[in-house]
């Protein structure tokens, strides 16, 4: 068995997005009055648990107490210890993904999990990272940005 984990960007944005817009098993765009079923759901190829974290963020309770990636990666390596736990999930394959601002604390948390040496809780077998946000802002608007690049540019 396998799950994936998906974690919106932000910061302060719920995974809900990623739920109610955008891979989950319905969709409910600004403007309806009610969800349409998602044909294209990530829920048709995997488990799919939403996450809003670090605490604080979104709808997840409690002030925030971390004060870098780091403590955001033991925060959430805890969670997910419990959740496996909780639901009986142990040895499940886990693959981590998200958008934006998840660009930054992935690498962490996948980071932690492999840190763990521990397949029965964080059994990771890959990552990916949307649009992501991988830098402070302030460097990133130096970054160059392109439409393309062509080999067939160079010959």
């Amino acid at each position: 068995m396998k799950i994936t984990i998906w974690l919106n960007g932000g910061p302060g944005c719920s995974s809900l997005d990623g739920l109610l817009q955008e891979n989950g098993p319905f969709l409910w765009q600004s403007g309806q009055y009610e969800p349409v079923r998602n044909p294209y759901s990530w829920t048709n190829l995997t488990n799919l648990v939403y996450i809003d974290q670090p605490a604080g963020t979104g709808f997840s309770p409690g002030p925030s107490t971390v004060k870098n990636e780091i403590d955001v990666s033991n925060q959430f390596n805890d969670f997910w210890r419990r959740f496996i736990k909780t639901f009986s999930m142990q040895g499940y394959k886990v693959y981590i993904t998200g958008e934006s601002y998840a660009g930054q604390y992935i690498p962490y948390i996948a980071a932690g999990f492999l840190d763990q040496n521990d397949t029965i809780h964080f059994n990771l077998k890959g990552i990916q990272i949307n649009d992501p946000s991988i830098n402070e802002d302030g460097v990133m608007i130096y970054g160059k940005s392109y439409y393309y690049i062509s080999i067939l540019d160079k010959i």
